[in-house]
């Protein structure tokens, strides 16, 4: 009896140094940028203990003292005075980054040429699921690019490129990247900046990131007030898509002018004539 309590005791203390010495797991292929060697290093890093925006906040920090640029949670303004919301703007060597971050888990499917992306999650215990559908992030970025765009005035020489990033906790299903957008977990954010960079080159000099972060500093949006209008813009053309989703008519409801009916890769829908400076369509009935 005392032999047995002995082992059961052992095995606790086992167990309980074995927690102690590794509470945190540790990701498969995470890589980081050295600022004191200047150059990337592949190895493994800690990701626990930290929320998706810590983590975020971390690997970009790392990447500020190697003497990229960061603006974080940023309203960009318009020419027109509008705003628009972006998560990160990284101003590094190769250009350019938007990054678009996403705490979502379960499995995400979307592509980049559909409306909306779909999030699946299972639901009680007899291996339901439930869909939640979200506008496609490439497209939400590909916005925040244009208004970047038209901040340095049209300069095709500086790359921008499109990152959306989701947590870890989240399965990419079906997600095909492109040379235009680059969909990926927050654990691959190095990596995919590293390849990024192997491809596109050093473009920019420290004098470059300097002069582009002070040029999109001008236009960031300070006043709490811009905010506010941001969000209510945001709410205004959600409800302006519901009904839109919900229109039957011969006309186009954004520009009055006829519809037409017309084949696509998903069936059949009508589209504005005025296309492509009108882009409203809705489904075939």
């Amino acid at each position: 009896m005392l032999f047995g309590v002995c082992v059961v005791v052992v095995i606790v203390l086992l167990f309980a140094f074995s927690n102690k010495s590794g509470k945190r797991h540790y990701n498969q292929r995470p890589s980081r940028y050295s600022y004191s060697t200047k150059k990337w290093h592949f190895f493994e890093e800690p990701s626990d203990g930290e929320d998706f925006e810590e983590l975020i906040e971390h690997k970009l920090s790392k990447l500020e003292r190697a003497g990229a640029k960061v603006i974080r949670n940023c309203y960009l303004l318009w020419s027109n005075g509008t705003t628009t919301q972006i998560d990160d703007i990284l101003i590094f060597r190769s250009g350019i980054y938007v990054i678009e971050c996403k705490d979502y888990s379960g499995w995400i499917f979307g592509d980049g040429s559909q409306e909306n992306w779909t999030q699946t999650l299972p639901y009680g215990y007899d291996g339901d699921y439930v869909k939640i559908h979200f506008y496609n992030p490439i497209k939400q970025n590909q916005n925040h690019m244009k208004c970047i765009r038209q901040k340095l005035q049209n300069d095709s020489s500086i790359p921008i490129h499109n990152i959306v990033v989701f947590g870890d906790s989240c399965t990419l299903k079906k997600i095909e990247n492109t040379l235009d957008a680059h969909v990926i977990n927050v654990v691959n954010l190095y990596e995919t900046i590293y390849r990024i960079e192997q491809e596109t080159g050093q473009r920019l000099s420290e004098t470059d990131i300097e002069n582009i972060h002070t040029r999109l500093m001008q236009d960031v949006a300070e006043n709490p007030s811009l905010r506010e209008e941001h969000i209510r813009n945001v709410e205004r053309i959600k409800q302006q898509k519901e009904q839109e989703k919900r229109y039957a008519g011969n006309t186009c409801p954004r520009c009055g002018s006829p519809l037409v009916l017309k084949n696509g890769q998903y069936g059949r829908f009508y589209g504005c004539m005025r296309y492509p400076s009108c882009q409203f369509k809705r489904k075939a009935d």
